[in-house]
């Protein structure tokens, strides 16, 4: 018999990649990866790849759906609103990171200070994104 171990995983803060089981695409080979904001309401942005990893899409559970404004409330996104989806959740994303996400993690996966990544700045140029 195998003993479990009792030690809480650490959250995978990046993303959970998962085997699709349905997508709105309904390609066979898609990926479904998903950007978790806590481990508790299991809230989250998930991102539908296709056979080359490429974006088909992006869908929002119904909690998040609910605090969208109603002229954006949808389930899905085109790849091209990636900007407007991650935007408008920009702060519980930056909340989350802070609180669970070491520097030198994010440094090594990101390439930059968490600092500089959610500078004044860099939330101007995803809000210009958003606009265009």
């Amino acid at each position: 018999m195998k003993n479990k171990s009792t030690k809480q995983e650490n959250i995978n803060w990046r993303y959970k990649l998962l085997r699709k089981s349905k997508t709105p695409t309904r390609d066979k080979d898609c990926l479904r990866v998903c950007w978790y904001f806590d481990e508790e309401s299991t809230q989250a942005i998930y991102e539908y790849r296709d056979e080359c990893s490429r974006t088909t899409c992006f869908a929002i559970t119904n909690l998040l759906q609910q605090e969208l404004p109603e002229f954006m409330s949808k389930k899905y996104f085109y790849p091209d609103e990636r900007a407007l989806v991650f935007g408008y959740f920009f702060d519980e994303i930056r909340g989350f990171i802070k609180d669970n996400v070491e520097d030198n993690d994010f440094f090594n996966f990101c390439g930059v200070p968490k600092e500089i990544f959610f500078s004044i700045e860099n939330y101007d140029a995803l809000l210009a994104l958003c606009e265009n």
